[in-house]
């Protein structure tokens, strides 16, 4: 092995200062193992992923992961999965999906919270983020980063908890994944020192130490296009009461554990074109190290051009998988 790198990769006198990798035939084998790997990804990017509940089954996770990663990186305090708030999400995703829509409120007006108080999940902060048309996670994080109004969501400091799901279903003639991401902050009730016959008569005491009054921050956005975010206050007949369930400690740890993988198989965009970046990084190491050893303009031309013709096939099909992966998304509030 140790001699197989050392005549592929480093020049030397045994193979006249001229690293294999750069023979012809090695340069085929390399290309071709490239175009048969953006095939790969362009027929699951274009046909499979958009219908299929394998990315669809991973996207959750990687989103509240990247999520947090956000939040970390701006010492923001990370928001802890809710099931209620999931369950809220999967409602809402299902919704779009069964009924072709693409926005915060249904086609009947009804506003997203609607969602929250169907599994009787209690806020004093809540915030939607919506994303449909992508096949790569980390794609629809920075789309949502690339928003003011998404953005402000991501990194809000009153939110605590997060929820996120998807469905499949169809958008604009064409199959695609809806993701719904659900953030909040619950009303927690503070144990009160009156007796039980004053906690019996005064149920909702805890409103009281209430300072703000509830609402929810609903990001409007068509497709990337910036509009105002809007901020509407709850129904008054969302009464202050009640605990909101969070996940075990022993499930949160159980979800981290996990995320790194999923988070891994939500990008497939990403883990082409991290493969490819390596490959551009082998040739254009190994093409400096024969420059600094030994390298004649004229006799080395052929190396010089299969390197070339290497890295620009990889900078055209990372274009290419940009421009697919990015141009379909829509974020915010479909048209």
């Amino acid at each position: 092995m140790i001699l197989w790198v050392k005549d592929h990769i480093f020049p030397h006198g045994g193979n006249n200062h001229v690293p294999r990798i750069f023979h012809k035939k090695i340069v085929g084998y390399v290309l071709a193992g490239i175009m048969g790997v953006e095939v790969i990804f362009l027929v699951s990017a274009l046909f499979l992923l958009p219908g299929s509940g394998f990315l669809a089954s991973f996207a959750p996770e990687a989103l509240m992961r990247l999520a947090n990663i956000e939040r970390q990186d701006r010492e923001v305090p990370t928001l802890r999965v809710n099931s209620l708030l999931e369950q809220a999400a999967k409602l809402k995703a299902q919704d779009m999906a069964e009924r072709g829509y693409f926005a915060h409120n249904t086609p009947e007006g009804k506003p997203p919270w609607i969602w929250l108080q169907k599994t009787g999940y209690k806020f004093i902060y809540a915030g939607e983020n919506l994303a449909v048309n992508f096949i790569d996670a980390q794609d629809v994080n920075s789309a949502w980063m690339d928003s003011p109004t998404h953005r402000s969501n991501i990194l809000n400091r009153h939110y605590q908890e997060i929820g996120i799901a998807t469905a499949i279903g169809e958008y604009k003639g064409r199959e695609a994944i809806f993701v719904v991401q659900f953030f909040g902050a619950p009303i927690v009730q503070t144990p009160s020192p009156v007796s039980s016959q004053e906690e019996k008569s005064s149920p909702f005491q805890e409103k009281e130490q209430v300072k703000e009054e509830p609402f929810i921050a609903v990001e409007e956005q068509e497709k990337i296009e910036e509009e105002p975010s809007v901020v509407v206050e709850d129904q008054k007949d969302t009464e202050l009461k009640g605990v909101v369930v969070a996940v075990s400690e022993e499930a949160s740890q159980e979800f981290v554990r996990g995320a790194v993988g999923m988070y891994t198989l939500s990008r497939p965009k990403g883990n082409t074109n991290m493969l490819f970046a390596l490959i551009a990084i082998l040739f254009g190491l190994v093409l400096l190290v024969k420059m600094l050893v030994r390298f004649h303009v004229v006799h080395d031309r052929p190396l010089l051009f299969r390197s070339m013709v290497v890295l620009g096939v990889i900078i055209l099909f990372r274009a290419i998988n940009e421009y697919i992966s990015i141009s379909g998304i829509s974020i915010g509030l479909g048209s």
